[in-house]
């Protein structure tokens, strides 16, 4: 999830929160309906990043695990992957 996202989450649940009374409060004040709202909106976002890096790293990441089309498309020679050699193509030994 992008920024548009956190933004429509800022804009939409602190309001959704608040009773029609603090709504139509001329003060200006925030109540603290508001704050928790925001809160909420925090959390949620939070939450949606987070679950959205996991998925993005178990399912797009352990499908191209196995293919060296990665590896070709960064231009990074097959041999030289984390864990296969250090920097001069060296293999090391277990």
């Amino acid at each position: 999830p992008g920024v548009p996202v956190y933004v429509c989450a800022g804009v939409l649940i602190p309001p959704a929160m608040m009773t029609d009374r603090e709504l139509d409060d001329p003060t200006g004040s925030a109540p603290p309906s508001f704050w928790l709202g925001l809160l909420l909106a925090c959390g949620l976002s939070m939450a949606l990043k987070l679950i959205a890096i996991v998925l993005q790293q178990e399912v797009i990441g352990r499908r191209l695990r196995s293919t060296r089309s990665p590896l070709k498309a960064c231009s990074i020679p097959c041999g030289l992957q984390a864990g296969g050699g250090d920097s001069m193509g060296v293999t090391k030994a277990n």
